[in-house]
């Protein structure tokens, strides 16, 4: 009787947990998919996200994907498709511009978050095209109008850019979403021009610039080919120029002609000694510490450029006690000289004034 009792009670146990077993699979197959409450906690939970953490944290966006409220739609190779090494390891670059293209390239103009399903048309609509966050060229992302076999669309990126095909959609990090394809990197259409002389960037760009640059006395130090030292030049737009016009109540003629003006205005957008990209005044912290020749200059990023989509991926943000400017990461000159001293010259939004504009307008 008691070999009975045990056979039974043996025999229930193992149904019970046989049953238990079948439950937990069932459970398990109707699992939903992980949440992440941000993109780094995504990014960090695969090797699937390695390209695209690479991108972030070279780029020292780290704080922007650790937000949750960061809203973004990107598409980025998956992990094993390239290597990362081969485009962020790149002594030019120094993190500045063409790295921040990169990422921009690979990420849908607006602060928006989309599934496949609505990027996708109905069949027979054609290809939709979508712009890419890299302002101002905007790359194009491209959807074709049909499925294929695993019923993920098509993808073909801007640039020098290969088609693709997306092969995971719809993953979720935070209030972002992100869609994996199978090729490498997205190139944007531009590489970084090194090519260009001081006063050669100044007149492509800038114009109002090089005459102020012109008329100073620093150009003999400026295009000394026996300089020694590399260089940092920041050159306001003609609007920046117009503007300070304006506040001096004096003509260009005027500001020309006013030599210790010009020599102050352009000592205070060259950094004599160093030449400083991009990435090397990001700072979200306490700001980067820069010496102009006529005084010290305050660097530091703006995360807010990127979610909100006004602008290029980052921005940085020059300020003294008397002026706050916008640097943009559009274009950057230097020289195509192996080993000689470089430069590196940026774009202001605003004309980089060492002293008030009331001391300024006292200059003689």
């Amino acid at each position: 009787m008691e070999k009975a009792a045990i056979l039974v009670i043996s025999m229930i146990a193992t149904t019970f947990f046989v049953a238990a077993a079948d439950t937990s699979a069932a459970a398990a197959a109707t699992t939903v998919p992980p949440s992440y409450k941000t993109l780094y906690d995504l990014f960090i939970s695969s090797p699937e996200f390695n390209v695209a953490l690479g991108l972030f944290k070279y780029s020292g966006l780290l704080p922007l994907i650790k937000d949750p409220n960061t809203m973004i739609t990107c598409f980025f190779p998956t992990g094993n498709a390239t290597r990362m090494e081969d485009y962020l390891i790149m002594e030019e670059d120094q993190k500045g511009r063409y790295v921040w293209a990169i990422l921009a390239a690979h990420c849908l103009l607006g602060q928006q978050a989309m599934t496949m399903k609505e990027l996708s048309a109905p069949y027979g609509y054609g290809l939709l095209q979508y712009e890419s966050a890299f302002v101002p060229y905007n790359d194009i992302f491209i959807l074709d109008e049909y499925n294929d076999e695993d019923g993920f669309r098509m993808f073909c990126g801007g640039g020098n850019s290969e088609d693709g095909k997306v092969v995971k959609a719809d993953i979720k990090g935070g209030k972002s979403i992100i869609h994996l394809i199978d090729t490498g990197i997205q190139y944007p259409f531009y590489l970084p021009p090194y090519y260009y002389e001081i006063m050669d960037f100044l007149q492509t760009f800038t114009p109002f610039a090089l005459d102020v640059f012109s008329a100073s006395s620093y150009v003999p130090f400026l295009t000394d080919p026996k300089r020694t030292t590399n260089i940092t030049v920041f050159a306001p737009s003609n609007d920046a120029f117009a503007a300070l016009l304006k506040q001096l109540r004096i003509t260009k003629t005027q500001l020309l002609n006013n030599k210790a003006l010009v020599d102050l205005i352009v000592a205070a957008h060259v950094i004599n000694g160093t030449a400083v990209y991009t990435g090397a005044m990001i700072s979200y912290k306490s700001p980067i510490k820069l010496q102009t020749m006529a005084g010290p200059l305050n660097a530091i990023g703006d995360l807010s450029i990127f979610p909100n989509r006004s602008g290029p991926a980052k921005l940085v943000i020059l300020s003294n006690p008397f002026v706050r400017a916008a640097l943009s990461d559009y274009e950057v000159g230097g020289t195509d000289v192996p080993y000689s001293p470089k430069y590196v010259g940026h774009f202001v939004d605003k004309v980089l004034i060492p002293v008030s504009i009331k001391d300024l307008s006292k200059i003689k």
